[in-house]
């Protein structure tokens, strides 16, 4: 096995910031960099709702302490929120280049949900999965 390729956690490594451009970087068992694919086959999607009265501490929040980690390892990710009378919604979508990376990323189940510290204070009620999303048609050049 000496072509295997090792994830960045597999040596230590950090990948290249991504989102999307440049592959993120892998090396081969000898130290040698090999490019991960930079097109996304897979779409991972969180979604969460707050009441409007704390909807900016938690957009702030979440953009300080959720999207970093994705940011780094991710081929690219996205933060939506929707302002309803009632409620505030947030969606994460994050782009891989393969269930495997995804599940490297999440250490197991990629449909598992990993709280932030906060998202109890915050959130009205915990998010119980993520979904993901084969990536079959994208017009804006991801893919």
């Amino acid at each position: 096995m000496l072509n295997r390729r090792m994830s960045w956690r597999e040596h230590g490594a950090s990948p290249t910031v991504v989102a999307p451009g440049p592959a993120s970087i892998t090396t081969d068992i000898f130290g040698k960099e090999l490019p991960m694919p930079t097109q996304p086959t897979i779409a991972r999607i969180w979604r969460g709702r707050t009441r409007p009265d704390v909807a900016e501490s938690y957009e702030a929040y979440i953009k300080a302490e959720g999207m970093p980690p994705l940011e780094k390892t991710a081929l690219g990710v996205q933060l939506f929120r929707e302002d309803r009378e009632h409620e505030s919604w947030f969606t994460t979508i994050s782009y891989w280049p393969d269930l495997k990376s995804m599940t490297a990323f999440t250490k197991g189940e990629p449909t598992k949900v990993h709280h932030l510290a906060r998202d109890a204070e915050f959130l009205i009620e915990l998010p119980e999965f993520i979904q993901i999303h084969r990536i079959l048609v994208d017009r804006q050049g991801l893919r």
